[in-house]
């Protein structure tokens, strides 16, 4: 017998797979911050304590979503650089100002997102998809077993 083993998939309450689990993601990039004296510094977003993190909260990609994520999908038409992904998956983000108003940015509002801080909302959509696209991948051990 093969046993299904996913990430993020099995619910232990229910003894039963999930494939909807929606999760606390935190993303390895860095921000740009100009200091009080307008100088621009660089900060990892993990190094921060944690209430300053950047996190989003989304849900997986499942196989019942099929090729809705290709880049080139079977309909001839294309996601670039998986805004759709984004779009769909990404449910809230947080600690992450927005740029003229004094308030959080919203997941969907981040697309929107241009001027200088466009580099560091890019780099943090690009390491989501990227975790997210990549969730089901085995690790090294499990690759050799």
């Amino acid at each position: 017998m093969i046993t299904l083993n996913a990430t993020g998939v099995y619910d232990p309450s229910s003894d039963k797979a999930n494939p909807n689990v929606r999760h606390k993601y935190i993303p390895d990039v860095s921000f740009h911050i100009k200091d009080g004296k307008g100088k621009w510094n660089i900060v990892r977003n993990r190094e921060l304590p944690e209430d300053e993190q950047v996190y989003v909260i989304c849900d997986h990609i499942t196989i019942a979503d099929g090729d809705k994520y290709n880049r080139v999908k079977l309909d001839n038409t294309i996601s670039v650089f998986g805004v759709d992904i984004w779009r769909d998956k990404v449910v809230e983000l947080h600690n992450y100002g927005h740029p003229t108003e004094d308030r959080e940015l919203k997941a969907k509002e981040l697309l929107g997102v241009y001027g200088e801080a466009s580099g560091d909302a890019l780099a943090l959509m690009i390491d989501v998809i990227k975790h997210l696209k990549n969730a089901g991948d085995l690790t090294e051990d499990e690759t050799k077993n």
